[in-house]
């Protein structure tokens, strides 16, 4: 019996008739996850009174990722072809810079929920990803980020590492078809209070238990050491242009 895991009622008292996808189908998304009801895979599809809609912002982010990636694959291939995605939140003067659109450039309130709601997306596609990769995600172990994700209890700090190369290895049709792989490179660093995954170039780690301030900073030391030979540091992300979503270091 299908149980969703994020509202953790099963199929006698709610559906599960739609698809779930872990990443947003907007942006290229393939892969399903069979245990989210339609009321909770909804409720990420659409914005919540002052919420903003956490699938959409997941993908006004990373098309900005998507849209520098493309531009540095056709330049490769001598390719003009330079199309632009039509963004909801930012405008481009070049390739290489994206702007807030005038009406959310000065308002600092506006700009909070984008990054909240940012931390959300990344929520959600750990714990689908989780359930599609591993199972379990109904675990209470993950009621932490049930709290925050699903529910828009608490805010948890989100760390992005800096690339130290900007040779990034991806396969074939990844940037039109992005996935996460949790396993995908031997130096991500997890544990039962801390998690790591990368997802389009961006490596990004996070609390995954409500006791992750104690020992936090070993987890990020131990971390760092893993991956010192490509990463140079990490940042507390306090806003979202603390996260390089043009990956300029693959222009140095």
């Amino acid at each position: 019996m299908k149980k969703c895991i994020w509202c953790l009622k099963n199929e006698e008292n709610t559906t599960f008739n739609n698809l779930a996808h872990t990443i947003p189908k907007s942006l290229g998304g393939n892969y399903i996850c069979i245990n989210v009801c339609d009321f909770c895979n909804n409720h990420f599809g659409n914005r919540d009174g002052e919420f903003l809609n956490v699938e959409e912002t997941f993908k006004e982010m990373f098309n900005i990722t998507r849209q520098s990636m493309r531009f540095v694959l056709n330049k490769l291939k001598s390719n003009n072809n330079r199309g632009r995605y039509k963004s909801k939140y930012f405008h481009f003067p070049n390739e290489s810079c994206f702007k807030l659109k005038a009406s959310y450039r000065n308002n600092f309130y506006f700009q909070k929920r984008l990054l909240y709601a940012l931390k959300r997306g990344i929520y959600k596609v750990f714990l689908e990803e989780f359930e599609r990769q591993y199972g379990d995600s109904a675990n209470e172990r993950f009621d932490f980020v049930r709290r925050m994700a699903r529910y828009k209890l608490g805010d948890y700090p989100l760390y992005y590492f800096q690339r130290k190369h900007g040779i990034i290895m991806m396969i074939e049709n990844e940037v039109d078809c992005p996935y996460v792989v949790f396993d995908k490179y031997n130096y991500y660093y997890n544990s039962e209070t801390y998690f790591e995954f990368e997802f389009l170039g961006h490596l990004f780690g996070f609390p995954i238990n409500e006791h992750y301030e104690i020992g936090i900073d070993i987890h990020l030391m131990k971390s760092l050491k893993m991956k010192e030979e490509f990463f140079t540091g990490y940042k507390i992300v306090k806003k979202v242009s603390d996260v390089d979503f043009l990956l300029t270091i693959m222009n140095k």
